[in-house]
């Protein structure tokens, strides 16, 4: 028996926030066929050990995904590794 459309929904977002809450340093977005990565370790998003391990695992994630083929890395806010 199907389950009612607000259970799915419950579950929807729960996983979302799962997703969401994965990373302290990026986000992860994935949307066949790209994956979308955001640093996020203001205010010049430099890569450090902790983001590097974090990116790390995100890769794994990307791998591990046979439907994904483009990856766009970005930073959030103004500046992306330090340039302005």
């Amino acid at each position: 028996m199907p389950k009612p459309a607000g259970e799915c929904i419950q579950a929807i977002r729960t996983w979302a926030t799962q997703a969401l809450t994965k990373y302290s340093r990026l986000t992860l977005d994935l949307q066949t066929p790209v994956a979308r990565i955001s640093l996020q370790n203001p205010p010049l998003n430099v890569i450090d050990i902790p983001m590097m391990e974090e990116l790390g695992q995100a890769m794994a994630e990307i791998e591990s995904r046979h439907d994904i083929s483009v990856i766009v890395l970005k930073g959030m806010g103004k500046n992306f590794f330090g340039w302005s």
